[in-house]
Formats: structure tokens, sequence, C-alpha cells
């Protein structure tokens, strides 16, 4: 098994992004889903971001106050939305 750092995004409006979920393969992304769009979820947008195995893996000595600002501007360079309120782990 391998490390997999995520992100997740709060957001109270939603992000146009256009899908709720995507093999995303991109920069230090591999998948980004609306996990709000998941039955029985409080209101608000949730998008949940998992990073690469590669990048994991070289960032895996990272605490989470480490890696959110890291995995935030990785969210931003994606999707153009500025993340306000996240949790990574």
């Amino acid at each position: 098994m391998a490390p997999s750092w995520a992100l997740m995004v709060y957001a109270n409006e939603s992000l146009p992004l256009g899908f709720d979920a995507a093999f995303i393969n991109q920069g230090m992304f591999s998948w980004l889903a609306r996990n709000s769009s998941k039955p029985q979820r409080p209101s608000g947008e949730a998008r949940l971001a998992h990073a690469t195995t590669e990048w994991s893996l070289a960032h895996e000595d990272l605490t989470k106050d480490q890696a959110a600002p890291k995995l935030s501007a990785g969210f931003e360079a994606l999707t153009g939305y500025r993340p306000q309120h996240v949790d990574a782990g």
C-alpha cells in the first residue's frame, strides 16, 4: 500500500467545475470528487482531491499543517478556486 495525501475543500457556494468526479492525473492530483453530491451530506460544497502516489510518496513526511497549503495551492492552480476552508490528511 502506498500513501495518499488528500485535501477536503469546503465552500459555501457550488464550485463551477462541470463534473461530480473525475480522474485528473494532472500535476499533484489524481482524483477529484464532489463529496457533497453523495446522499445525506450536510449542505454546502465539499470537494475531495486525492494526490498522486508519486506526490504523496515525495511528501509523506509532511504534517497535515505543512501539506494543507501545498495541496491548497495545487487545487487553486487546477481549478482557479482559492480554498478558504480545508482539511488535509
